[in-house]
């Protein structure tokens, strides 16, 4: 009997791996291609170095951003998910900042922007010293859409009425 157990825990186990081995030991997540295989990780640093911001959007529309410290480190504290409008306006700045022309490092002094854009596996980085038309527009569009996570808070604040004596 050991010998009949021993054959079929042996059988167990080797179909186990074998399915293990077929899908790398786990299902891979599939995200949604919502951005024509586009992802940007930005993090923005003024001048004065006193001041930060960190976004990251993924392929499907994910949205995250953080400030200060944490966006230093590259860590998440707000995350949502873009809208088709929002996603339309995204590609639009990603393709007008040339992501995949650029040189890997422009401007001489001030804010700093560091950029990496992927497209469907390409990797653009580029960091840009001082104001750019395109990198710009494309920040304060990240800054907008991280402010949302505001709106809902300032809008259920209590609004001033008539003042009377």
């Amino acid at each position: 009997m050991t010998g009949e157990v021993h054959r079929v825990f042996r059988q167990t186990f080797l179909l186990c791996f074998a399915a293990c081995a077929l899908v790398a030991c786990g299902p891979e997540v599939v995200r949604e291609n919502r951005t024509e295989g586009l992802a940007l990780e930005f993090r923005w640093i003024s001048a004065d170095l006193s001041r930060a911001s960190y976004f990251e959007i993924a392929c499907d529309g994910a949205f995250g951003s953080s400030g200060g410290v944490r966006a230093r480190e590259r860590i998440l504290d707000y995350k949502t998910t873009l809208s088709n409008d929002d996603i339309a306006r995204l590609v639009a700045l990603l393709r007008a900042t040339g992501f995949a022309e650029r040189a890997k490092e422009s401007g001489e002094s001030g804010d700093r922007s560091e950029l990496v854009v992927t497209e469907v596996r390409k990797r653009s980085a580029f960091k840009v010293l001082g104001p750019d038309a395109t990198v710009d527009e494309l920040l304060a569009f990240c800054r907008d859409v991280s402010m949302r996570q505001f709106r809902d808070v300032i809008d259920s604040q209590p609004q001033p009425g008539d003042r009377h004596r």
